[in-house]
């Protein structure tokens, strides 16, 4: 009970600070310049309709203009280099506000304050539970406004020509929802094993960098030395950078929801990641508990 109570003030507390509209808001900007360049592309198909010129497929032209629904504002989004620079956002926000948490509690001493009350264990849970929750919170809440923004802008059209393929309405708005979901797994377990690394420093500065650390520079490096010359490398480290696997998942889900037995094989490095990410957390959080639980006396 205990755990819960602590949990609620926790989450309580996070939710009504000032990070939680930097994270909204700078999220729907870049999710609001991306869309910006979208519609500046429509713009240009609509020139190049109303031109003179007699060679122009004026039929293609339109089909393509007419295809500028609200799923392809958020598509270009998701695929889009604002995407990606919402993600390294994302990795950069835990790191700063989220990794450190732990450590801050053994560098200020205050968890010698809350543990007269209750033993380490429990601390741990609930400040984990309430920072795996609250991000999350964040994520699906921005991304909710993003999605609004985005059929607002381009409508939710019965169909939208995806390739040879076409999507109903509930298949885009399926393939969207889906995509935020395998995110918010994935930013959840970034969040349990960046808290939990203080197993290995209390170095605040060293945790911050912890997200962008194993999630995005790491795997870049490794994947543009090694992996350029073995490509099974590159292939087996790509899931580790947020970007890619939010791509290979997103296109992914595009063509599944369409066509229900075409899931292909270039997901499975990306489910082996989440399953070994969920692996490494459980692993830290047991052994964190466990050098921790003799420090503060339980």
């Amino acid at each position: 009970m205990k755990v819960k109570v602590s949990i609620h003030k926790g989450l309580q507390r996070l939710l009504f600070s000032y990070k939680s509209l930097i994270f909204i808001v700078v999220i729907c900007i870049f999710a609001t310049l991306s869309f910006y360049f979208t519609y500046q592309d429509k713009l240009e198909w609509v020139k190049v309709l109303t031109t003179s010129n007699e060679d122009i497929n004026t039929i293609s032209v339109q089909e393509n203009i007419d295809n500028y629904v609200g799923i392809r504002f958020l598509s270009d989004y998701y695929f889009g280099d604002f995407s990606q620079m919402s993600n390294t956002f994302i990795l950069i926000f835990i790191g700063i506000f989220i990794s450190p948490v732990l450590a801050k509690f053994l560098n200020t001493g205050f968890g010698n304050f809350i543990l007269a009350r209750e033993s380490y264990s429990y601390l741990l849970k609930a400040e984990l539970l309430a920072n795996v929750f609250y991000i999350n919170i964040l994520y699906i809440v921005s991304n909710f406004i993003v999605l609004l923004i985005g059929f607002g802008l381009g409508g939710l059209n019965e169909h939208y020509e995806y390739g040879v393929f076409s999507l109903n309405r509930v298949q885009q708005i399926l393939v969207l929802v889906l995509n935020i979901l395998l995110m918010s797994i994935l930013i959840s377990l970034i969040t349990a094993i960046s808290m939990s690394m203080n197993l290995y420093s209390n170095n605040e500065f060293i945790l911050a960098m912890i997200p962008l650390s194993l999630y995005l520079i790491l795997p870049l490096i490794i994947s543009s030395t090694l992996g350029n010359i073995f490509k099974p490398i590159s292939h087996a480290i790509s899931p580790f950078i947020i970007g890619d696997f939010q791509n290979v998942i997103h296109r992914q889900l595009t063509v599944t929801v369409i066509d229900g037995n075409s899931l292909q094989k270039n997901i499975l490095p990306n489910i082996a990641m989440l399953a070994l990410s969920l692996f490494v957390a459980i692993v830290l959080i047991h052994k964190n508990i466990r050098k921790y639980k003799e420090l503060y006396y339980e």
